[in-house]
């Protein structure tokens, strides 16, 4: 018996799925990165300009954080009913804000941090308490 499976998708989406490039002139500016929970939890407020109408990949594996002292990668969470990418109306445009598990609290204050969305990266982010 074989079985063939042509869509599998987790969370709404497919699998193997290419991310469209953002272009190479965008850029994120961000707001605010603070730690909640205690330390566990890194929450980034952010804009994406230069993009046009493009909408940035919504894929865990195109969201993450690196710190920068160690190198290690931290994933975005993804949040039931919102996605990995929150996003709210401000009277200066959409900010986005994405939510970062932050075992034992690895990430600190004054950590420096890159946020990294699909080809787009924004290094030295200083993370508030």
């Amino acid at each position: 018996m074989t079985l063939l499976i042509s869509n599998v998708s987790v969370a709404g989406e497919e699998l193997g799925q290419k991310m469209e490039k953002l272009p190479q002139n965008g850029r994120i500016e961000v707001i605010k990165a603070r730690l909640g929970r205690g330390g566990l939890l890194l929450n980034i407020s952010f804009r994406i300009q230069g993009i046009g109408n493009l909408r940035p990949p919504t894929n865990t594996r195109d969201l993450y954080v690196i710190e920068e002292s160690t190198g290690k990668r931290f994933n975005v969470r993804r949040i039931s009913g919102v996605g990995a990418l929150g996003q709210r109306r401000s009277s200066e445009g959409p900010i986005s804000s994405v939510l970062i598990d932050n075992p034992q609290g690895k990430i600190k204050k004054d950590s420096r941090v890159t946020l990294v969305i699909g080809n787009l990266q924004q290094e030295h982010i200083v993370v508030e308490e």
